[in-house]
């Protein structure tokens, strides 16, 4: 599905017109297409012509990626089509929807802190779908209303960390990404468990630092203190992501 923000497709309904030309100009499954991609902004399309076109839609398989509108039992979040969000009543086990942990579109935090809201980066939204195994989630809902399914992957390391990759040693980070952690996933209420809330002591790493200079180990250890020291007041050192949520990006 084409992405609805462009300038030349007329936003929300007109990527439900150019989707209904596309799939009566190539056809639909069995002869023609099978499934259907949408992605952010793209998938409102995709729900758009789901509502508009009940009987059609049946016969294709939707994969919907960080979508406003994932079905999980809470008020959408997307600009809708029609002044409708969402899917409709029926049966709709034909359609999925794939949640990265963290994505500030889809993945909302229900108990904001200031940790969860400088975590939540569009870089998530806008990179974190690359190379999905859609066969392979970390965990699934599947909507009681509809039978659609929301599948649901984990983010490895915090946004907020990310961004010191180069100056850490992978045992640094993990140690840091084990701290902070628990406290940034206090924030969400997610149908399915991706993480272990409860407070837990900082494990001990089996992992060797790599090897350094005296001088390069005092400006590690210095460096190291510094990262810290922000995360735990919030200082921002990531690659510039907005930390606010924006479906229309």
């Amino acid at each position: 599905v084409s992405y609805s923000a462009w300038p030349s497709q007329g936003g929300i309904a007109g990527g439900v017109q150019g989707l209904e030309q596309k799939l009566a100009q190539v056809g639909i499954s069995p002869s023609g297409i099978d499934r259907v991609v949408g992605y952010s902004l793209g998938s409102v399309v995709a729900l758009g012509y789901i509502r508009d076109n009940p009987e059609e839609a049946q016969r294709i398989r939707w994969t919907l990626m960080g979508s406003p509108d994932t079905a999980e039992g809470r008020p959408s979040r997307g600009p809708g089509h029609r002044k409708q969000n969402g899917l409709p009543d029926g049966d709709w086990s034909n359609v999925e929807f794939v949640v990265k942990q963290w994505d500030p579109v889809t993945d909302i935090p229900v108990r904001p802190n200031f940790l969860a809201s400088i975590n939540a980066r569009l870089s998530v939204h806008t990179k974190g779908y690359d190379g999905i195994d859609l066969e392979a989630p970390d965990a699934t809902y599947t909507d009681p209303r509809t039978g659609s399914v929301t599948k649901y992957y984990r983010t490895d390391v915090l946004p907020i960390l990310k961004g010191w990759d180069w100056l850490l040693n992978d045992a640094q980070m993990a140690k840091l990404d084990a701290k902070y952690r628990p406290r940034v996933e206090k924030a969400y209420d997610r149908p399915v468990d991706l993480e272990d809330t409860d407070d837990v002591e900082t494990p001990e790493l089996s992992e060797e630092p790599a090897e350094v200079s005296d001088s390069d180990e005092e400006t590690q250890s210095s460096a190291s203190r510094r990262v810290a020291g922000q995360v735990g007041t919030g200082s921002d050192s990531n690659d510039g992501d907005e930390d606010q949520s924006d479906p229309d990006r």
